[in-house]
This record gives C-alpha cells, sequence and structure tokens, in this order.
C-alpha cells in the first residue's frame, strides 16, 4: 500500500500505518499505554 505524503507517494510499512491510525483517532505515541509497566517503574523524583 502506498500513501500520499507531500507531493510523493510512500510506500506505507506496519509503523507509518500504525501512526496514521493513531492520528485519525486523535492520539499520540506518548499517550499509549504500557500495560507491562506498575507505577513503580517510574522515577517520581527524575519527573519533578
Amino acid at each position: 500500500m502506498y500513501v500520499r505524503l507531500g507531493s510523493t507517494n510512500h510506500r506505507a510499512d506496519a509503523e507509518l500505518i500504525e501512526e496514521l491510525q493513531r492520528f485519525s483517532r486523535g492520539k499520540g505515541f506518548d499517550e499509549q499505554l504500557l500495560p507491562v509497566l506498575s507505577s513503580e517503574a517510574i522515577d517520581f523524583r527524575a519527573a519533578s
């Protein structure tokens, strides 16, 4: 599958398709859940 980006066509790989799906839902990559991590994985001292 090809997608139009700007004035050119690009072959759509799996990563690009996922990014376009996120964009269509209004979600960013940094808003995805990581169910394998718990709140203990957060370094709150570094985050503050």
